[in-house]
């Protein structure tokens, strides 16, 4: 549109609707960041207990990431206009937030499973972090005498 002959006439209006678009769009790719993240972190932090005791600074944040994340979800529902989601005060930076907090909390639930990974070397390389997270939670629950049967 900047290399019409109109531009001129339109500039304010132009350059307006090309930073709204512009911020819907980084607002927009940050949401399916944060929430290919969050699906993948909810599945761990809300299935396995023993992940929240061994981690709970990053617990009580994967939380306050949820409820944020249902917040701006349930806002998106009610008022489905991409525009005026995206550029309403404060969401970039709300976005931006989640994601970092999410990024924490991916980077010290890899560095707690590096940790189970030393006790059991078999599992290096081999063994996904679901995997690994779903044979940690279920040999916590083993009662104490099983590991003798074994």
């Amino acid at each position: 549109m900047k290399a019409s002959k109109f531009y001129g006439s339109f500039k304010s209006r132009i350059d307006k609707w090309e930073g709204a678009l512009a911020l819907v769009s980084e607002v927009i790719e940050l949401i399916l960041t944060v929430q290919r993240k969050w699906i993948y972190l909810e599945s761990i932090f809300m299935a396995s207990e023993d992940i929240c005791k061994q981690l709970p600074k990053e617990s009580s944040l994967f939380i306050e990431v949820n409820a944020t994340f249902g917040h701006v979800m349930s806002n998106a529902a009610e008022q489905p206009n991409a525009v005026i989601q995206c550029t309403a005060t404060g969401m970039l930076e709300t976005v931006t937030c989640m994601d970092d907090k999410l990024e924490t909390i991916q980077k010290s639930l890899d560095s707690y499973l590096e940790t189970k990974r030393d006790v059991f070397p078999r599992s290096r390389g081999s063994v996904g972090n679901m995997t690994l997270v779903q044979h940690h939670t279920a040999w916590r629950s083993l009662p104490e005498s099983v590991p003798f049967v074994v």
